[in-house]
């Protein structure tokens, strides 16, 4: 019988953040198992899909929005900061560019999140450097990129690939994870296990 909404424990909004071309779309057409496209068209405002992950026996659903990355839908982005509980922030390791922009989504992420007064509840973040696969062409070092996730106390660093499916569920498991330990954590019985676990997609 197929998983449905009503049997997860919890659902959690998740945004995944980046410039434009760094495959975002691509990352999470990927993870619900859509057929790779070699030619990706910019997203006009926001797509929308689920995802249901087993985290230690509990069904938990990420609801991931797909954000514009293009600076003059940069204001729509924000008005979907509201209520998010997980971030996939993405750069591509062909282009260094997209890499040093992620400084503003970064520094966009603490004004949008932070209370009064400057203080803002962790909110977990998974960096993930995309086109792992394009290794001739690589421009961002492995060694960068876990040094900035470190910097800004990312809860993961993965190199992805959506044309491969690389680290592409690990990276979202991963997230659904800490967001399950920080926001319903008695629905996780060890902080330090993280096991290979059956998915469900339900595509909106």
């Amino acid at each position: 019988m197929p998983l449905s909404i009503e049997d997860c424990a919890a659902t959690y909004k998740v945004l995944i953040l980046g410039d434009d071309t760094v495959g975002k779309s691509a990352l999470l057409d990927s993870l619900v198992g859509r057929t790779f496209r070699e030619t990706m068209y910019p997203t006009i405002g926001v797509d929308f899909v689920r995802k249901i992950f087993e985290v230690d026996g509990a069904l938990v659903q990420l609801a991931i929005w797909d954000t514009a990355g293009q600076e003059r839908f940069r204001s729509i982005t924000k008005l979907q900061y509201k209520g998010v509980q997980g971030l996939i922030l993405v750069y591509d390791v062909t282009n260094e560019l997209t890499f040093e922009t992620l400084k503003y989504w970064i520094h966009s992420i603490q004004d949008e999140i932070a209370r009064p007064g400057g203080s803002y509840e962790p909110i977990p973040m998974i960096l993930c450097g995309n086109k792992s696969d394009l290794i001739r062409d690589k421009k961002v070092s492995t060694a960068k990129g876990q040094k900035m996730a470190d910097r800004e106390m990312a809860f993961g660093f993965y190199e992805t690939s959506a044309k491969t499916g690389e680290n592409v569920f690990r990276a979202f498991h991963d997230l659904a994870f800490h967001i399950t330990d920080i926001c319903h954590p008695k629905l996780v019985s060890n902080l330090y296990t993280l096991r290979p676990l059956s998915s469900q997609t339900i595509v909106i």
